[in-house]
């Protein structure tokens, strides 16, 4: 064990966050990191769909920022999800796995039982102790897909896109007022 984790799950952990940081590394804004970090850990986690939702507006609510699916598209809208579980877990900041035994049972909302969802995850995207957003995923294909293990290595890796996503989104906001500071100068120098 590592710091009372099995080392089967501590290597899982490692594994995921590696997957992600290597694939995250070759991207530079924040639409591209994420979607590649869902793509990755679609892969990874074998789901059949993923969103990452961030918090918008004051107060805060839930905005799906990206989606895509297994084969690595773009999901227009995003609506066929459990909301339940994604508030839930932008209530608690804590990551909740949910498996649907087709009959009803295990089943944490009506959603789940409409949309034909049988395993379900979600983690908060958090940075200092300050919740960004909440990653989600899901298949309707099979129940059981997810489990307890892989809640920590998704938490993993959304401690980690968290920072990157941050550090993207300065790095592009730094660059449109670069950008805008050229063109004001610009302009100020044709007027004169």
């Amino acid at each position: 064990t590592h710091e009372g984790i099995p080392c089967s799950v501590f290597r899982h952990r490692l594994a995921a966050l590696e997957q992600v940081s290597f694939a995250a590394s070759r991207v530079g804004n924040p639409d591209d990191l994420a979607r590649t970090t869902l793509d990755e850990t679609i892969k990874m986690l074998h789901a059949e769909r993923a969103v990452l939702f961030l918090l918008e507006g004051d107060p805060g609510r839930l905005v799906p920022f990206a989606a895509r699916d297994a084969a690595g598209n773009d999901l227009g809208e995003f609506s066929d999800y459990s909301t339940t579980l994604v508030d839930r877990v932008c209530q608690s900041q804590e990551a909740a796995v949910i498996t649907s035994a087709g009959d009803g049972t295990e089943v944490d909302s009506g959603s789940v039982v409409i949309h034909g969802l049988r395993s379900i995850m979600a983690a908060p995207l958090q940075l200092d102790g300050r919740l960004l957003g909440v990653v989600y995923l899901d298949s309707r294909i099979a129940k059981g897909i997810f489990t307890t293990e892989d809640v920590g290595a998704l938490t993993a890796v959304t401690n980690y896109v968290a920072g990157a996503l941050e550090t993207a989104r300065a790095t592009q906001l730094e660059v449109e007022v670069d950008n805008a500071n050229t063109w004001a100068t610009f302009a100020v120098e044709e007027v004169w």
